[in-house]
């Protein structure tokens, strides 16, 4: 048994080769996975990561090498004799069956009683929260629901090691964004190793305590999710993680971790260069859109000058494709937020944006300069002055300058037979609140059916206006 970090390693594959007649679908793979992690297989389509996860569960043979679960070598075992468990894309629920028997049903296989299997099945479902479905067929739930039946089937056996073959592809994005945390959380309460295969890389960069990036059946890059993104050891891990901006730029100078680099249209850089990057070598340096942002006039040595030729909104982002001068084009995303809509250029103008990068193995430039956004034309800000105009005109004139008036006119003197004059008094608000007698001659009294109104009038006013 290896121990790695101070953790026992789970598995361990040992030059471990698949042919199937004269094609090799995996190519000599070697790699640990440790007790109590949660680790991803992934990759495109045809890449070899299903078959790595089917020769692990014995369902395919091992050509070459070696296969070790906790130390013990289990290459030649059946399937049966193996303490491993998967969950498959289609989750071969019995449709016949309550998912309270579904779950039941591989343990009472395995030699337990049927209330033993019955209690630990329903402990399960207790652990997937879906007790108070036990009494329910597999038709009577939804997608989601299933995943996880299948999920507490695949754990009620106490499996050393839980395999995942893309479980959540089947399911809307909604629902597969919400499993991603619940699968997560369930490996951390069971403390089982999930080996997850998916060539989703939103899914594996979000879930994954590690990742190993696969291609052509070969292992391309083993790290944790930031060391994958951030740092691709060659292209194909830079342009299949997330979106990336793949220049093609020469090297001229090597020095203390550090290369000057230029690209077409001579923009010079200086990035962080690793080992294997030489003086004259022609490398591609990969810079992240959301590690760049556009300003009107170079703000430092490393700005590229560039002309906006689009912008495209993505919802959570907005993208900038920019022509740099040399031909070079290039792509941006600003945050959809106050800020980063402040940094939107229109098309067909000039602007500039800082860029750097960071060199991994294998003739990559890879990383970029960290900074955020530009700003809003002016043309947008005049305009939507112009659009609050009519409002304010509403506003001013047909309620601030009434209303004003109205005051005003309560607070003067008024003539016996109509008019003003221009002194203040407030004859008007006595005459309202209190009755004086026909001719004024009586003792006043006050207008409780007046005040109740005014004031019925005021309270109904302010509920509206804070209810509007």
């Amino acid at each position: 048994m290896q121990v790695t970090d101070d953790r026992i390693n789970a598995i361990d594959i040992r030059n471990a080769v698949k042919r199937y007649g004269d094609f090799t679908a995996l190519k000599t793979i070697s790699l640990s996975i440790r007790d109590n992690e949660f680790f991803t297989l992934l990759g495109p389509s045809g890449c070899g990561k299903t078959t790595l996860l089917r020769m692990i569960a014995g369902f395919e043979d091992v050509t070459e090498g070696e296969i070790f679960l906790f130390g013990d070598e289990i290459e030649k075992l059946p399937p049966n004799r193996r303490p491993i468990n998967t969950v498959f894309q289609n989750y071969a629920l019995f449709p016949m069956m309550t998912i309270l028997d579904n779950v039941a049903f591989g343990l009472e296989m395995k030699g337990e009683s049927k209330a033993a299997a019955r209690k630990r099945a329903g402990e399960m479902l207790e652990l997937v929260q879906l007790s108070q479905f036990s009494s329910r067929k597999p038709s009577q739930l939804s997608g989601g629901q299933q995943q996880r039946v299948a999920l507490a089937r695949a754990l009620a056996p106490s499996p050393k090691l839980l395999l995942l073959d893309e479980p959540l592809s089947a399911l809307d994005l909604k629902l597969r964004q919400a499993m991603r945390f619940e699968l997560k959380e369930l490996q951390r309460e069971t403390g089982i190793t999930f080996i997850f295969v998916t060539h989703d890389q939103e899914e594996a960069l979000t879930m994954s305590d590690r990742i190993a990036v696969m291609s052509a059946g070969e292992l391309q890059q083993l790290g944790d999710a930031r060391d994958i993104y951030e740092r691709p050891s060659n292209m194909f891990v830079a342009d299949f993680i997330g979106e990336t901006n793949l220049l093609e730029v020469e090297v001229d100078a090597v020095e203390a971790g550090r290369a000057q680099v230029h690209l077409g249209g001579g923009h010079q850089l200086s990035v962080d260069a690793v080992e294997g990057v030489g003086k004259g070598a022609k490398v591609h340096m990969s810079v992240r859109p959301e590690r760049l942002y556009l300003s009107e006039g170079a703000e430092g040595p490393e700005s590229l000058a560039g002309r906006v030729r689009a912008n495209m909104f993505v919802g959570t982002d907005i993208q900038t494709l920019l022509d740099l001068d040399g031909g070079v084009q290039i792509s941006v995303r600003s945050s959809n937020s106050e800020r980063g809509n402040k940094r939107v250029f229109e098309p067909d103008r000039p602007y500039q944006h800082g860029a750097g990068g960071r060199a991994p193995p294998g003739g990559l430039m890879a990383g970029g300069a960290a900074s955020g956004g530009s700003a809003r034309t002016d043309t947008y800000r005049e305009a939507r002055h112009w659009l609050l105009l009519p409002s304010w005109v509403v506003l001013i004139f047909l309620i601030l300058i009434p209303v004003l008036m109205m005051l005003v006119y309560s607070f003067l003197t008024k003539e016996f037979r109509g008019g003003v004059i221009w002194e203040f008094s407030l004859d008007a608000y006595d005459q309202f609140f209190f009755n004086r007698g026909l001719f004024g001659d009586e003792p006043p009294s006050i207008e409780w059916t007046y005040i109740a109104i005014f004031w019925r009038s005021i309270w109904q006013a302010g509920a509206a206006t804070i209810l509007s």
